[in-house]
């Protein structure tokens, strides 16, 4: 156990985890004078004499700090979002921690200057840059969230062991999102819903904040047991195309997915941590685990890039097989899969109609064929009778 970091980092983690559950803003003062603590002792460790300084979200948090120690208290407050709209919003924190503007300025300009002007603009800027807009405040709330998962990724970095309940909750939720595949950072970005709507579904947290549910461990995901697939990748090369070209062969995939109802309800059905790959020469489609697919594949000495792992919920990874030799990713959209499928389904109608209409019509022809030949005969008879 290293006696400098590690107790103050429990601190930190512990903190934050009561800061989650807790109302008012002393338990983050308290996360902030716990961060500031862990900087200065990190900088004691060789080879990081920055301490936290290449961390943003930290320079907003420490010039908070530094004017709250020297100047003044904060001025805001912490509120919960009510469950329902934070749902209906499909919101990445439920709660929003306010700061008045007035405060956050004063604190900026409270910091001593860097001698050298290009530092000491970059490090506005990186300040200013933390600031997330909420009307006459400033939401910290996503600031503080993506400080505490960088600390936690420096720390694991650095082989640490943390001891403690707020760092085990972080770990365990760490790895259910590396699992499945779930960004580990919340964007700032302000809420994009109007402020006044926002501001009536605000609940003072005057007790612990309403427990959020939380993602399912991997064990109990139905996709779990899906692993990498039983290829051997050493014969594959990585195909690589041209803008016009992907959108050929995406476009082509698309109509493979589309023309089999099983394949269509197997890519729609399949969550975003788990990939399709069609093997061209049997037609066989087949699941993966992508974060395992990814594993073999780089021990072959393949690495997809980065533009392909980046899925969105609604994104499916396509791995296409050709040969035994050449490997194409693609991502597809589920909502061009869906547009793609109904306009299948509606072409296919408009031709079945067409086919009726055709077969409807001919045989109305036949009719009248008929009736004129049923007259005909009746205007022979008449005159043989003559």
């Amino acid at each position: 156990m290293n006696s400098i970091i590690e107790p103050v980092a429990k601190r930190l983690f512990d903190g934050y985890s009561r800061y989650c559950r807790q109302s008012g803003l002393e338990e983050l003062q308290y996360v902030t004078e716990e961060a500031y603590k862990l900087h200065e002792r990190l900088r004691k460790q060789p080879g990081n004499k920055n301490g936290l300084h290449h961390v943003d979200e930290f320079l907003l948090l420490k010039t908070l700090r530094n004017y709250s120690v020297h100047q003044g208290e904060f001025v805001g407050e912490v509120f919960a979002i009510k469950l329902a709209l934070a749902k209906e919003l499909d919101l990445d924190l439920p709660k929003v921690c306010l700061i008045q503007k007035g405060v956050v300025k004063k604190a900026i300009n409270y910091e001593p200057r860097l001698a050298n002007d290009a530092k000491e603009q970059k490090k506005v800027k990186s300040i200013r840059g933390q600031l997330v807009d909420f009307g006459e405040y400033y939401n910290l709330e996503p600031v503080i969230y993506n400080f505490i998962v960088k600390v936690y990724e420096l720390l694991i970095s650095l082989k640490l062991s943390i001891p403690g309940e707020g760092f085990k909750e972080l770990h365990t939720a760490y790895k259910k999102e590396e699992y499945y595949r779930f960004d580990h950072y919340v964007p700032l970005s302000p809420v994009d819903v109007d402020h006044a709507l926002l501001l009536d579904n605000l609940i003072p947290l005057e007790k612990t904040l309403e427990k959020v549910e939380e993602l399912a461990a991997p064990e109990l995901d139905p996709w779990y047991s899906v692993g990498a697939l039983d290829i051997d990748f050493s014969t594959f090369e990585l195909m690589t195309y041209s803008e016009s070209d992907y959108e050929f062969f995406s476009n082509a995939m698309l109509g493979i997915f589309v023309r089999d109802d099983d394949s269509y309800k197997v890519a729609m059905a399949v969550p975003n941590h788990i990939g399709v790959a069609l093997i061209t020469e049997s037609g066989q489609l087949t699941g993966f685990n992508v974060n395992k697919q990814l594993e073999q594949l780089k021990k072959a000495g393949i690495e997809i890039d980065e533009a392909y792992l980046d899925l969105a919920p609604d994104e499916l990874l396509v791995l296409s097989l050709v040969d035994n030799t050449q490997l194409f990713p693609v991502v597809l959209s589920k909502q061009d899969l869906i547009a793609a499928y109904q306009a299948l389904i509606s072409n296919a109608s408009s031709e079945i109609k067409s086919s009726v209409d055709k077969s409807a019509l001919a045989k109305e022809k036949l009719k009248k064929k008929s009736k004129r030949k049923q007259a005909s005969k009746a205007r022979k008879s008449q005159r043989k009778k003559k």
